[in-house]
């Protein structure tokens, strides 16, 4: 099977969108800038570039986490499936691409977060041993992340 992957860096231009379709399945979009900068050794300083704006879209239990982990302004990094969408408008043909997430997390070289952990549901199976209990409580995460601190947006 042929798919892409593809990953970006970003902020997340204004706070995401969660809405629910058909199904009671849960979907998100949220609009992503990805600036790149270079430094301009002749004015010694910081040059920013043309700005890429994505759609991103997320489903299910993503989709949740994120409508209430992050809003406009973080940092993110995301990865997904880059998908081309055709329409027309007033007989003009346009074409969109947009990202089918994967993984949406804060951008860490940017912002701090501390994760909130959840309650865990452990499947009736072998009954496991303390020890066993208390490395996989630490080996596993779930639920949002709380920013800590985050620096000035780039």
């Amino acid at each position: 099977m042929n798919d892409n992957q593809f990953s970006i860096a970003g902020n997340m231009v204004r706070d995401p969108v969660l809405k629910t379709v058909a199904g009671g399945k849960s979907v998100l979009s949220f609009r992503l800038a990805s600036t790149p900068r270079r430094f301009d050794q002749a004015s010694n300083e910081w040059r920013n570039l043309d700005s890429l704006y994505l759609t991103v879209n997320c489903w299910h239990r993503l989709a949740e986490r994120v409508a209430e982990s992050l809003k406009a302004g973080d940092p993110l990094i995301v990865t997904g499936r880059l998908r081309m969408r055709t329409y027309e408008v007033e007989s003009e043909r346009r074409t969109v691409y947009e990202v089918d997430a994967q993984h949406v997390a804060p951008d860490l070289n940017r912002v701090s977060v501390m994760l909130v952990r959840g309650p865990r549901r452990y499947e009736e199976t072998a009954p496991l041993q303390d020890a066993e209990v208390a490395l996989a409580e630490q080996s596993v995460s779930a639920g949002p992340l709380v920013p800590l601190a985050s620096e000035a947006a780039a």
